[in-house]
Order: C-alpha cells, then structure tokens, then sequence
C-alpha cells in the first residue's frame, strides 16, 4: 500500500526535519504538498506573496519532505482557480535552485510513493 511505502521511506535518524514524536513513542514521516500554501493566502496570484515568505522558509528548512502537485480541480477556489502553470513557476522562486525543484518535483514523490 501506499501507507506502507511512505513508513519505508521515512528517515532512519530521530529528531530527523519532517518528523515528530507520535504518543507511541516512536516517528511518523510528514510530508507538506508545498502548493496548498495558496488556499489560505489573503493577497493571491500571482505571488501569493504573504504566504511565499513561509514557503520559501519551509523549503529551505526541509526540502527533502516537501511536495508539489496542482490539487486540480482546485475544490477550495471554485470561483476563482488558480492556474496550475503559475503555480509550477511559483516553486522556481519558492526553491533556491534547479536541484531543489527536482527534488520537490521527481525525488521526493519516488521516495515517497516508492516508484522504481
């Protein structure tokens, strides 16, 4: 399943960026979909610009648990959808470099998902 993949992939060091003590005693991996940031931005496209202060502070933090994916249809913003294109090209300036898109692109989803 794609839970027990997830739990495979996880980082191996406790007290590892994206992890956090469950009341078992042991680590669950967590993993942020850097795009859902947009939901709750007051100011909007095309910068998001209140909310990309904390995006770029959280890929920079962690970049190994970060994600990205469009969340289309965009159920949240019905009236208003943003644009799956502008929100690719905000990770170009949410991430320091062309590595760390990669990662957030294509590294961490096979991590993550286990694709081969």
């Amino acid at each position: 399943s794609l839970r027990s993949r997830a739990a495979q992939a996880s980082p191996s060091a406790a007290g590892a960026p994206g992890q956090r003590s469950s009341s078992g005693g042991g680590s669950t991996p967590r993993w942020l979909q850097i795009t859902s940031l947009v939901v709750p931005s007051k100011i909007g496209p095309p910068l998001y610009s209140d909310v990309g202060v904390l995006a770029k502070a959280l890929v920079k933090a962690a970049p190994e648990r970060m994600l990205w994916a469009s969340n289309w249809p965009h159920p949240s913003a019905q009236d208003d959808p943003p644009e799956d294109a502008m929100l690719l090209d905000l990770l170009l300036d949410w991430a320091a470099d062309e590595s760390t898109c990669k990662r957030i692109l294509v590294d961490n989803p096979t991590r993550l998902y286990g694709f081969a």
